[in-house]
């Protein structure tokens, strides 16, 4: 396979939809049908992934992976705070104005919301994700030609078979 990073790319927004029908969401805080949440999470694809919203304004803060807790993506204005407290991706990004709406939107969503309402909500992040891909993959290849080599499957622990 020659780009990776494009064939994923490709195959969230062709399956994305379709993949999104097994995704579950959690809002973690307490909240009333109307209050916004100020931590959501759900299953995109092959990630577990947070958005969160650090200051309670309704907006979203950071976006995060549920499984290492690592950084891809903040609110410029909340670098200070995400640099000194958080366990940051190596290709992290600044959102911009449209990736933190779109984002923010999962944070009101009510308990008994539509589940069309949630997929075009998710279908919109997607689309906005998209063109962080190439800033991503840049920064993957440029990452993979500096580190050493790994061994199959990144596992260190194989070379001792």
């Amino acid at each position: 396979m020659k780009n990776p990073c494009r064939c994923a790319v490709t195959l969230m927004l062709l399956c994305g939809p379709v993949s999104l029908l097994g995704g579950c969401a959690s809002n973690h805080d307490k909240q009333s049908a109307t209050d916004p949440a100020s931590l959501y999470c759900a299953h995109y694809l092959i990630y577990d992934m947070c958005v969160q919203d650090l200051d309670k304004d309704g907006g979203t803060d950071l976006m995060y992976f549920q499984d290492t807790g690592e950084v891809f993506m903040y609110d410029q204005s909340w670098q200070q705070a995400v640099y000194s407290d958080f366990e940051l991706h190596p290709c992290v990004q600044v959102m911009d104005d449209d990736m933190k709406q779109a984002s923010s939107r999962l944070l009101t969503l009510p308990r008994q919301h539509s589940f069309m309402k949630k997929m075009a909500i998710q279908q919109s992040l997607l689309e906005h994700y998209s063109r962080y891909s190439s800033r991503v993959r840049a920064c993957k290849e440029a990452l993979a030609a500096t580190a050493p080599a790994e061994a199959p499957f990144g596992d260190g622990d194989l070379n001792n078979f």
